[in-house]
């Protein structure tokens, strides 16, 4: 499991996965009641880690330190939810559809790994690299602005107990408030 570059969250969550799995084939008989191979997995803590999300200053931070071409992901992670692997994997024809910019892929590595190219900016803004952080934030801050479990659950595709135990007291209002109330410094030229 540790070769998978999980975080600890993750990582809890495969094995308990797995473990379901393998209750259940015990169950139908598909497995032997004594088998035991996951005796060995290690599950770790039951809350592998807190949540932690970003302030708004800190998402300034990294906006300025970042290059372009992490500008989008930065953005779209932070103010839209996003996963790192959602951005990875989206494509500009599909959210740009008939404005100037062509198709191709959001995220165009240069040699390395968007999640790489994060931590790097994060280092140059002298802000600490949270894993999972901008998405974290999004739901922390947009839960703390709408104050409606039911319609951050539906935007960033958590369920509505977890969602509403893990982020409403992440953020207040106010801060809701300056965290989408960040703007860019300068505005952007088309391409």
């Amino acid at each position: 499991m540790s070769t998978l570059g999980l975080g600890p969250r993750s990582q809890f969550n495969y094995c308990k996965v797995l473990r379901t799995f393998f209750e259940f084939a015990k169950t139908m008989g598909y497995l032997p009641r004594d088998h035991n191979e996951l005796e060995a997995l290690a599950m770790g803590d039951d809350d592998p880690g807190q949540i932690e999300i970003y302030t708004p200053g800190e998402m300034r931070a990294l906006l300025s330190a970042a290059p372009g071409e992490l500008i989008a992901p930065l953005v779209l992670g932070g103010f839209c939810g996003l996963s790192r692997a959602g951005v990875e994997e989206l494509d500009w024809a599909e959210w740009l559809r008939g404005r100037h910019r062509a198709g191709g892929l959001l995220w165009q590595p240069s040699g390395g790994s968007l999640a790489e190219a994060l931590r790097q900016t994060a280092e140059q803004a002298g802000v600490r690299w949270r894993e999972d952080g901008l998405r974290h934030s999004y739901a922390g801050y947009r839960l703390a602005q709408v104050r409606d479990t039911g319609q951050v659950a539906t935007e960033t595709g958590y369920s509505p107990h977890p969602l509403f135990s893990t982020f409403a007291e992440l953020a207040t209002r106010e801060e809701a408030a300056r965290w989408f109330g960040i703007v860019p410094a300068t505005a952007a030229t088309p391409q």
